[in-house]
């Protein structure tokens, strides 16, 4: 039987929207016993949802934009000077 090497890829773009999917799963699930709790006002959940969705994206954002960074100056390091110059700050 021949192998078969082929590599499974998978989406980056997969992430982020279970992420934000699970995230807000969690806060309707909770966020109905803050307010029975006295946590929360009656008719402010879609405000919280809102804001923790949105400060969620960003926060993911940055992390991700960071991330992108130290890859490419560690691809700009291991490379030979004539391919990438990496600017120093």
């Amino acid at each position: 039987m021949p192998e078969i090497n082929t590599p499974i890829e998978v989406s980056p773009a997969v992430l982020p929207s279970v992420a934000a999917a699970a995230l807000r799963t969690a806060v309707a699930v909770v966020g109905p016993s803050l307010i029975a709790s006295g946590y929360l006002p009656a008719g402010s959940l879609e405000g919280v949802t809102t804001i923790v969705i949105t400060a969620a994206s960003i926060g993911y954002g940055i992390w991700k934009t960071h991330q992108r960074k130290v890859q490419l100056v560690a691809a700009a390091d291991a490379a030979p000077n004539s391919k990438f110059v990496l600017k120093q700050r």
